[in-house]
């Protein structure tokens, strides 16, 4: 079984998508003989058959900016083409987010300080897929029925909706109660990740689908637009987590798992094992008495209830 490689833009038939990770490639002309084939894609490793699909107006104009890289070796007369790195990549692409975040903040600030509607928020977040985020009019649904109510603004890649959003005026808090109508719509049509906003805060949850049960809706990230940094660093990189390229080439799914496997009640998890506990407790002792010259009375009772106090709250 053969498997998919990260093709040549020479030639471009057309791309082709993974049925099991959606992952799309370009199909280069070399390797027409896999159409109707089974490949192996080479990001799930899961096979698939290779069809033909014509490129989106996002991947016509990657393929196109991709193949004005090429150049001239002088020396041989040979074509060559200049490879941005993905570091070179992704940081284009948050100096284009930073910019034109920037450019919308100002009307964001009127529709706070004027006490705007729902709607106006609604509007400026669809300028703000668009302008900043880069998606086309045909990936957004402002239409989207489900639950006996009409989602604010559903995304959409090859007419499966991937990400749902809801918004909120901005006077109205965020609640636990926005969180799950978000993640009820994101289920309702098998959407794996939600944003609810207020325009100032943009969360973005990953929703876990739970047979039987409501799905769970585990947070990503909060970007805080109207604080006193108003648009920091890490607010422009969480909002790159929101574009096609990162929610379709893995990196937001994989900066979920990392935010979720370091979450604090993971740490404390990991600290209070015995085998962490014991080795702690070992080379803090031995560590003091290098130091002082006497030898702690230290017990792994003790240690377990100091690592509790680092991480739970006093009570009121």
């Amino acid at each position: 079984m053969s498997e998919v490689v990260a093709p040549n833009n020479d030639s471009v038939l057309g791309v082709t998508v993974c049925t099991n990770c959606q992952k799309r490639f370009r199909l280069p002309k070399k390797h027409e003989s896999f159409i109707g084939k089974s490949v192996r894609c080479s990001s799930c490793h899961q096979p698939f058959v290779v069809k033909l699909e014509v490129p989106s107006q996002v991947e016509q104009a990657a393929i196109q900016n991709a193949e004005t890289q090429q150049s001239t070796e002088t020396d041989e007369g040979k074509r060559t083409r200049t490879r941005r790195t993905k570091t070179q990549i992704r940081e284009e692409h948050l100096a284009r987010i930073n910019e034109h975040l920037k450019s919308l903040h100002k009307r964001l600030i009127e529709i706070n300080e004027q006490g705007g509607s729902e709607e106006q928020v609604r509007v400026w977040c669809i300028d703000v897929l668009r302008l900043v985020l880069g998606y086309e009019d045909c990936d957004i649904d402002t239409e989207v029925h489900t639950l006996g109510q009409r989602i604010d603004i559903a995304l959409k890649h090859d007419d499966r909706i991937f990400l749902v959003i809801e918004c909120k005026n901005p006077r109205l808090k965020l609640s636990e109660k926005v969180r799950d109508q978000a993640a009820q719509y994101a289920s309702s049509v098998s959407a794996d990740w939600a944003v609810t906003t207020n325009g100032s805060i943009w969360s973005l949850y990953r929703v876990i689908p739970r047979r039987g049960q409501s799905a769970d809706p585990i947070k990503v990230f909060d970007a805080v637009l109207l604080d006193e940094d108003g648009i920091s660093e890490a607010d422009v990189a969480n909002f790159y987590l929101l574009t096609s390229r990162a929610l379709f080439n893995g990196e937001t799914m994989c900066e979920f798992h990392r935010r979720e496997s370091a979450s604090y009640q993971r740490i404390l998890s990991v600290l209070s094992t015995d085998r962490v506990v014991n080795a702690t407790c070992k080379a803090l002792i031995e560590n003091y008495q290098a130091e002082t010259g006497e030898k702690p009375a230290l017990t792994e009772d003790y240690i377990r209830a100091c690592l509790a106090d680092m991480f739970l709250p006093d009570e009121l």
